[in-house]
């Protein structure tokens, strides 16, 4: 039902579109919110490179500094933002606080499964929310996952056998 849920918001903000329209169609937001929300961008960067260099120690670490970004920019979102549009982006972050608790808390079983799910979920911020253009959303066609990366060559996060799948999103 989530995946539905977010599925028509970014159809209806028009965020389909690709290349240069798609930058374009992105909402903006304050820089009082745009900077906490660029820090869990920055954050995720950590939990990424943990997750390749499988560095579970560094990935614990990068976890628990992803969960209080996004509780900061939720926060900080609370005064400056409208409540219909602060509606939207809880609605957006929420889950990855609670995805990120998951993966703390799973076994070997289901952490692969919830990391995806984390990293789907960053790449819809990048979708939606105008933010620095460096941060930029990869895709493998084998196994669909997406994910927001600074680096300019695409490596997969979660998969040593598919590091080299990364394609660029539009």
């Amino acid at each position: 039902m989530q995946k539905h849920w977010l599925v028509g918001l970014i159809f209806m903000l028009g965020v389909h579109a690709s290349g240069a329209e798609s930058r374009e169609a992105r909402l903006s937001l304050a820089r009082e919110i745009r900077d906490p929300l660029q820090n869990v961008l920055i954050v995720n960067e950590s939990i990424q490179v943990a997750l390749i260099k499988q560095d579970e120690e560094a990935l614990e670490l990068a976890l628990r500094d992803f969960e209080v970004a996004v509780r900061n920019a939720i926060a900080v979102s609370k005064p400056i933002m409208k409540p219909h549009d602060r509606s939207h982006f809880v609605k957006l972050l929420s889950p990855l606080l609670e995805t990120c608790v998951g993966v703390r808390s799973s076994g070997l079983a289901e952490r692969r499964e919830l990391l995806g799910q984390l990293l789907n979920g960053v790449s819809n911020i990048v979708r939606i929310y105008r933010v620095d253009p460096r941060f930029r959303v990869y895709f493998c066609p084998r196994d669909r996952l997406t994910w927001v990366q600074l680096r300019s060559r695409g490596e997969h996060p979660l998969s040593t056998s598919e590091r080299s799948c990364a394609l660029r999103a539009p």
